[in-house]
């Protein structure tokens, strides 16, 4: 950077600059091209030397405008942010929550969102809360006409994994009637592209959205304009966006009674959400629904538009049983499942009669001759599979005399039968009672059209038609047969303490990867994705689960809620039944006892509070509330200004240091909320109603300014300047690790001195439960006025607190290693016998050649002092690679993990494949067949650890291999050696191409790969 351009830069430091419209829109231009090509992950080659110039220029000017601009309204992520939500109505608001979902962060993006903000505190509320206070003043100040249709966005990005999204809660919010409210989902990218271009990432979304419908929206017109302008001057297909009503279709059906089978038929249901069809049956309510009554089978199928139901399917959570009864008469219906409800439809009775066996009394004079036999048709039932295959499958027949299955299809007769129809298989083994109708019969049958399909059993000179069944063969598009799925039955009881215990099907599937257990106190139906899970089981063993208190912070307590298990199986999820339950009943905790506040108004408008000690072991803390309208207001309702955790202080001066909380002048109802249980019980007490803090305020008080520097031992020495005001109350040292401009009560304080003539401090190892070792930090003094009521901030100087030289008296561990003979490491290390020990943290990096704790992370945490060895093994492969080098070493924690010393490193190879020189590759061949499909075969894998095939394919490697190059399809069946590569494969391969083929062999749970040979056909 030039001279000249610095001291631009510095002077910038110095004004407040307003660029100019023209200016920022360019700006903007710049930033919205870079944030597209940065979308579309395009790489620009060249650029002219002249415009590598400009924007060199353009790119200075840009980040001074960012800097000054939007350095206020850009909110940070801490690590106490488990997820940030956006509103924008013209008022634009961020805001950040924890895990508890209460708001912890907020920032106003435009001048109308500051004027928000004053009106509604949201810190410490639900953010659900938030959102109605903030609707609700927006409709008191203007912004939201009831007269008029309105646009209000929220959006929300999931931090951390495990935070339940609040989308479907969100249909609770108060809103007037006028209201369209659109909630949408983004990811951190979207925050950092909104957090360059000044907007929020709810606009960010929303602009994405609309590019996507090929419209166009100005960042201008988003940074200036409310939501509500910029649909209605963009086309009205942006519109479409938000007024997208949903639709709902209540299942209309026919059911009929034949011998041995209701055959049922209904029409095509196709609104978006929809997901299946669930047939529901009950003995005894003539109005079943799914899931209080169960169900018969679930169809995802959502083209398929009839079913036969016999008894060869059992029931799940009947009235009845698991099959159907012989001359019962049962209430039939379906169910629609939408991803946010289920639509049942009108119930009919019918009656089930059985297939009847045909029963040859034998003659009262006995016979020489052999009892006759009568010939019957054979019952077929008929499937549409997901990849548009057709399964068939019929009863089994014994007859001395039979002679064939002709299996028949027309797409125009109902009753086909063979020979009047023809056929399009012919089974002579009456042990075969099964057709898979694929790809291979599209010389035959035309792809998409219906048909009725049935089968005709031969007997000599006889034959014999069955039912049939109309089913759809082979969409045009032929995708691989999906993995087959199954849910598991959750069964539960409330426990009389209130716990809940769920116990739930075990799963032995292969590729079962584990169970969500899923909870929502709306959806009678919950699954994962959409309803979140409480908690994630990948024992597959583990079938039950306690739900104690432990998990209040995701449920509420007295309140009942549906519970279900859903299995995952890869990127595969099955959800299975639900149960209704209450959690922890609060009747048990009535003893609770509240606080009564009494309060007054001191002279200077500052409010003084008091209320009475409550002596309870399970007390937590006092949440001190305040509301401007709620005459009666609690935490979490109406958050909270004041959090206290010492049972013994019952004040609390009210002062003006609340005034980022409080608006001075205004009268509020304070009271206190008393916390039980580690803050999962909450009793709230009654209000006192008090003006707060007139806006006079004292301009005569000074700051101190503070000093410092570093000793020999690291300890750090704080100087600051006296303080001679009468009014003086005290100094409040505070430090700061990413603030830069600390100060009291926004950073806290690391020590309180109330003696004027008191003006240093030695920050020392006492430090330690507060400050970290070896981090830097800024630390200032805040000077207390007038009772405490006036807090004035000065400078900031930064330091490193207590470096590794004050360590010295704590000794690190030496670390050995040796690599065993199965590829596993054995790591041992010197054993500490200091008192002040933690534990070992054993760390791994690939890249750094000393790695420690906490910077490079850990692979264990061992807390046992006489524990002086690890055995790396494989079950290490989901934090470490098979294969690679790592420098281990041994990070030694000290007094309570305040103190961390490591220690030297050593270079091992992980799991190196060498070593397992006896799992081999597979050998593998093929043909290409006649019909232009390819048979691949390869040897069988017969060896100890073996996890499965992949098979290849690669067009220009001429050695592919997993997973480098993909795979076309994963088997895990051992003895499964051959592939037939038909037209199923082309979503995945090109036809007229040639491809190298070979198989890659999987040991040890997939974390070893062993690639072979490769073969090369054209495909098809």
């Amino acid at each position: 950077m030039s001279y000249n351009i610095e001291k631009r830069l510095e002077s910038f430091k110095e004004i407040e600059i307003e660029p100019s419209a023209q200016l920022i829109s360019k700006t903007l231009q710049l930033a919205r091209a870079y944030t597209e090509q940065k979308r579309n992950r395009r790489r620009i080659n060249w650029i002219p030397t002249f415009m590598t110039a400009s924007l060199a220029v353009i790119a200075v000017i840009f980040a001074i405008i960012t800097f000054v601009n939007l350095k206020e309204n850009t909110m940070v992520i801490s690590s106490e942010t488990a997820a940030i939500y956006s509103l924008d109505i013209n008022p634009s608001i961020e805001m950040g929550v924890d895990s508890n979902k209460e708001v912890i962060e907020v920032k106003s993006l435009n001048e109308d969102g500051k004027l928000l903000l004053k009106q509604v505190n949201c810190m410490g509320l639900d953010i659900k809360d938030c959102f109605n206070q903030l609707i609700n003043k927006a409709v008191e100040l203007g912004y939201i006409s009831e007269d008029d249709i309105n646009y209000v966005m929220i959006s929300e990005i999931v931090v951390k994994s495990d935070f339940m999204s609040i989308k479907e809660e969100m249909t609770d919010v108060t809103k007037p009637e006028s209201v369209k409210l659109v909630f949408l989902i983004g990811d951190i990218e979207d925050k950092e592209t909104a957090d360059s271009k000044g907007i929020s990432i709810g606009k960010e979304i929303f602009q994405e959205k609309a590019q996507e419908i090929g419209i166009s929206i100005k960042d201008s017109d988003l940074i200036e304009k409310s939501i509500k302008e910029v649909i209605s001057n963009s086309s009205s297909s942006v519109s479409q966006l938000f007024d997208k009503t949903k639709t709902y279709t209540t299942p209309e059906f026919v059911a009929e009674s034949h011998e041995g089978y209701i055959a049922m038929t209904w029409k095509e249901i196709s609104d978006d959400g929809f997901s299946g069809y669930k047939i529901v049956i009950s003995k005894n309510n003539a109005a079943p629904e799914y899931p209080a009554d169960g169900y018969l089978v679930f169809i995802t199928d959502t083209k398929q538009t009839s079913y036969l139901i016999t008894d060869q399917v059992k029931y799940q959570g009947g009235d009845f049983g698991e099959q159907l009864m012989d001359n019962e008469s049962y209430y039939i219906t379906i169910t629609a499942v939408y991803s946010d409800k289920n639509i049942t439809g009108k119930a009919v009775k019918v009656k089930y009669t059985s297939k009847k066996e045909v029963v040859i009394t034998p003659s009262q004079t006995p016979s020489p001759s052999p009892s006759p036999v009568v010939n019957q048709a054979a019952f077929i039932h008929g499937e549409r599979l997901q990849d548009g295959t057709v399964n068939l499958t019929w009863d089994k027949i014994y007859s001395a005399s039979f002679t064939g299955y002709k299996i028949v299809a027309s797409a125009t007769n109902e009753n086909p039968k063979y020979p009047d129809d023809g056929y399009i298989k012919y089974i002579t083994d009456k042990n075969i009672n099964s057709l898979h109708i694929g790809n291979e019969f599209s010389g035959v049958l035309k792809k998409g059209s219906n048909y009725y399909f049935s089968v005709t059993v031969l007997y000599g000179n006889e034959s014999i038609a069955g039912n049939s069944v109309q089913l759809k063969y082979m969409e045009t598009k032929i995708t691989p047969p999906p993995v087959e799925i199954k849910g598991t039955t959750i069964t539960g009881e409330r426990l009389s303490n209130g716990n809940i215990i769920l116990g739930w099907d075990k799963i032995d599937d292969a590729s079962f990867t584990g169970y969500k257990v899923v909870a929502s106190a709306t959806n009678q139906s919950p699954c994962y994705p959409e309803d979140g899970y409480i908690t994630y089981i990948t024992d597959r063993s583990q079938t039950s689960l306690l739900l104690d208190a432990s998990y209040s912070g995701k449920l509420a307590y007295g309140t009942e809620y549906y519970f279900s298990i859903t299995a995952l199986y890869g990127e595969k999820k099955a959800a299975g039944n639900a149960i209704k339950l209450k959690y922890m009943d609060n009747q048990a905790e009535s003893e609770f006892k509240q606080s009564v506040i009494t309060g007054q108004r001191m002279a200077d408008g500052s409010v003084l509070l008091s209320w009475n000690k409550i002596d309870d072991t399970r007390l937590t803390g006092y949440k001190v509330v305040a509301s401007s309208s709620n005459p009666t207001p609690s935490y979490p309702e109406d958050g909270y200004i004041k959090w206290i955790t010492d049972k013994n202080t019952t004040s609390l001066l009210v002062d003006s240091s609340f005034a980022s909380a409080l608006i001075p002048g205004t009268e509020y109802y304070f009271s206190i909320t008393a916390l039980y249980n580690d803050q999962k019980v909450k009793v709230p007490g009654n209000a006192v109603k008090l003006k707060y803090m007139e806006t006079t305020m004292s301009s005569g008080y000074l700051p101190s300014i503070i000093t410092g520097q570093k000793m020999e031992d690291g300890t750090l020495l704080l100087s600051w300047d006296k303080i001679e005001n009468s009014e003086f109350s005290g100094y409040k040292i505070v430090a700061s690790a990413t603030n830069q401009t600390p100060s009291y009560p926004a950073d806290g304080y690391i020590r309180w001195i109330t003696d004027k003539n008191s003006t240093s401090l030695l920050v020392d190892s006492s430090f330690a439960s507060t400050l970290t070792y070896g981090t830097e930090y800024y630390f200032s003094v805040t000077v207390l006025y007038n009772n405490q009521t006036v807090k004035i901030p000065g400078n900031a100087v930064k330091f490193t607190y207590m470096s590794t030289a004050v360590q010295e008296s704590h000794n690190s561990s030496v670390i050995s290693g040796q690599r065993l003979e199965d590829g596993s490491l054995l790591l041992t290390w010197d054993k500490i016998e200091s008192n002040d020990f933690s534990g070992y943290k054993v760390v791994a990096s690939a890249t750094n050649s000393s790695p420690s704790y906490p910077n490079d992370g850990y692979i264990s945490w061992i807390t046992d002092k006489n524990s002086t060895s690890l055995l790396v093994n494989s079950s290490f492969s989901s934090s470490l690679v098979p294969g690679t080098e790592y420098y281990f070493s041994i990070t030694v924690l000290y007094n309570n993990q305040t103190i961390k010393v490591p220690g030297n490193a050593i270079k091992l190879k992980y799991l190196d494949t060498a070593s397992q020189s006896e799992l081999i590759a597979s050998t593998i061949t093929g043909q290409r067949l006649s019909d232009g499909n390819i048979l691949l075969s390869w040897d069988m894998i017969n060896v100890e650890g073996f996890s499965g095939y992949k098979v290849v394919a690669s067009a220009t490697n001429p050695n592919p291999s997993y997973p480098a190059d993909g795979y076309i399809r994963w088997i895990t069946d051992k003895n499964v050696t051959s592939l037939l590569v038909d037209g199923s494969f082309s979503s995945s391969l090109t036809e007229g191409t040639g491809y190298y083929f070979s198989i890659t062999v999987l040991y040890n749970s997939q974390t070893v790969k062993i690639p072979g040979n490769s073969v090369y056909l054209l495909f098809r």
